[in-house]
C-alpha cells in the first residue's frame, strides 16, 4: 500500500531516526533533556536514540523532537544536509 501525503514508508523513518540519533551524538544532546521537555518517554527515546537502536522513532515523537529543537523536520530527510544545517 502507497503512503498518503504525509506518510513516510517505514525504511524512510529508518534513515531518520539513524539520522536523529547522530544528530544528538554531534550536539551532545541528552535523551533525558528532550524526554524531559517533549513528554516522550525516556525509555522510548534511549530505545530509539543510542548507538544500538531497537526501535524506530514514530513519526509524532519526531515531530515532537523536531519541534523542540526548532528544527525543519526536512532537515533529517536529506542524507547530507546543505550549508548552514
Amino acid at each position: 500500500m502507497e503512503p498518503t501525503k504525509g506518510e513516510l514508508h517505514l525504511e524512510e523513518m529508518d534513515e531518520i531516526t539513524l539520522r536523529v540519533s547522530k544528530y544528538f551524538g554531534d550536539k551532545g544532546i541528552m535523551v533525558t533533556t528532550i524526554a524531559e521537555k517533549t513528554g516522550i518517554s525516556r525509555s522510548a527515546l534511549y530505545k530509539s536514540i543510542n548507538e544500538n537502536p531497537t526501535r524506530k522513532l514514530r513519526a509524532d515523537e519526531f515531530m515532537k523532537i523536531c519541534a523542540f529543537l526548532e528544527i525543519d523536520p526536512h532537515r533529517f530527510w536529506c542524507a547530507s544536509p546543505g550549508p548552514g544545517a
